[in-house]
């Protein structure tokens, strides 16, 4: 049973074990480990919130999230600490990342941006 009543978008990880889900409206997504019957509700932006991708090729399985806040952030599905962030210059639309996770275009409101991916490897708080 999903705890949300409403979902608009849902993806499974590359590896099959983790499932993703948000709805158009709210600035959360929903990432659940069926296997383990974990979940997590992660408050992501302050406005809504328009995609979310798996990202990986950089170690651990992490996550890009990108809202109407104009920011691109990069979570870490195990602990849910924001471990990264970018500020676009408008609203993040879409976003794709390259097969080695080294790369992210970002689709915005009037343009495509590519962006490097920098993560910071310390151990979150």
């Amino acid at each position: 049973m999903f705890p949300k009543p409403r979902i608009d978008k849902v993806r499974y990880s590359p590896d099959g074990d983790d499932l993703l889900w948000w709805d158009s409206h709210g600035g959360e997504f929903d990432l659940m480990d069926p296997a383990e019957s974990r979940y997590m509700d992660v408050a992501a932006h302050a406005g809504k919130v328009n995609d979310v991708v798996f990202l990986r090729g950089v170690g651990d399985m992490l996550l890009l999230s990108g809202g109407d806040d104009k920011a691109i952030r990069i979570w870490q599905p195990a602990m849910s600490p924001r471990r990264g962030e970018v500020q676009a210059p408008s609203a993040v639309r879409r976003i794709w990342a390259s097969p080695d996770g080294r790369h992210v275009v970002a689709g915005l409101e009037k343009e495509w941006i590519v962006y490097g991916v920098e993560i910071d490897d310390r151990p979150p708080p």
